[in-house]
């Protein structure tokens, strides 16, 4: 399967850096779900968790598509996500970006016009 390779490195790191090439697993999914019959453009739901945080009508609207009533609920402060962050050397940086750019097009290619540019701006 095509996400075992990530889930075999050895470090840490390299896992992390692997799981964040979202192309590579949403092509993979495309192709499970084609092999059982499936159509990916109408049976695959991709939301961005940070847009979910941020407006409950991308809740609603993922559980309309799954056919699950929505029920009341507060936002609990374990749902709030707390980002931290590490000062990562600039050059290092734009080596990293240089390698995810090509797959993040790719990204955008599979998501459409809406989705362009997002993960850009990390």
């Amino acid at each position: 399967f095509f996400y075992i390779k990530y889930q075999n490195l050895e470090r840490a790191g390299e896992r992390q850096f692997g799981r964040s090439l979202y192309a590579l697993q949403l092509e993979g999914w495309e192709k499970s779900l084609a092999r059982f019959g499936k159509d990916p453009k109408r049976d695959m739901r991709v939301v961005i968790s940070s847009k979910v945080k941020e407006d409950p009508a991308v809740t609603g609207a993922l559980l309309e598509w799954l056919g699950v009533a929505q029920l009341p609920h507060q936002v609990k402060r374990a749902m709030v996500t707390k980002y931290t962050s590490v000062p990562i050397n600039p050059n290092f940086k734009r080596y990293l970006n240089s390698i995810i750019a090509p797959y993040n097009r790719r990204l955008y290619k599979f998501l459409g016009k809406d989705y362009e540019g997002i993960f850009d701006h990390n």
